[in-house]
């Protein structure tokens, strides 16, 4: 679910009675995290997202793309040969440090996980995690609220994870004053890769991460 909160973003892989799919599913600050840990986020200005594997996987490939005046910038994590073993769990943290720049920090299961990383980024407007949904996917199942909350990918399929992103900006004219709507749902459920963001829907200055297990 998309949210403007500090979130929290979790990967869950399917059961091994069906080894040939993974299940990614998201779970946001208002489920993975205490009424304590939720105020704290909220306090230092950070967003957390969860994505939870069911099973353990072993993540073989993660990448950072950011997205930067419509060019892709490509930066892989996990050096080659290297992986890590009985991923279950990813969290995602990011704080925005100014308008131009933010912090990230991934963890897996255990601690595992890269150190924080800053990075330059135009945040002129608001940034939120937010789920990705490639359209390859199978159908996305959603909870009571209709809102998705998992799909389903080949296993060996390099999995769009998630997005720190503005969502569709909209420009607004109302009886005379003029706006600006940053609709993130709307982005969230075109089902689009991320790397097509820019060239589809003109959204810039944007990061995502995606993954490969077995």
């Amino acid at each position: 679910m998309a949210t403007g909160s500090a979130a929290a973003q979790n990967i869950t892989a399917e059961e091994p009675d069906a080894p040939q799919k993974i299940t990614v599913t998201y779970k946001s600050e208002a489920d993975a995290l205490t009424p304590f840990e939720r105020g704290l986020a909220e306090f230092n200005g950070m967003n957390y997202y969860e994505v939870h594997t069911g099973a353990k996987r072993t993540l073989t490939g993660l990448t950072e793309v950011v997205c930067r005046n419509g060019e892709m910038i490509e930066n892989e994590l996990l050096p080659i040969g290297f992986s890590i073993t009985e991923v279950s769990t990813m969290c995602f943290y990011v704080q925005s440090l100014s308008d131009d720049s933010v912090k990230l920090l991934i963890r897996t299961d255990g601690g595992m996980g890269m150190p924080p990383r800053i990075l330059p980024l135009d945040q002129k407007h608001r940034h939120i995690l937010m789920e990705t949904f490639d359209g390859v996917a199978g159908e996305v199942e959603t909870d009571d609220s209709g809102v998705g909350v998992s799909v389903e990918y080949p296993l060996e399929t390099i999995v769009p994870l998630i997005a720190y992103t503005t969502g569709l900006v909209v420009d607004l004219k109302l009886d005379g004053f003029t706006g600006t709507l940053l609709d993130y749902c709307a982005l969230r459920d075109k089902h689009v890769h991320p790397s097509r963001w820019y060239a589809e829907f003109g959204v810039d200055n944007y990061i995502y991460y995606i993954a490969k297990f077995k």
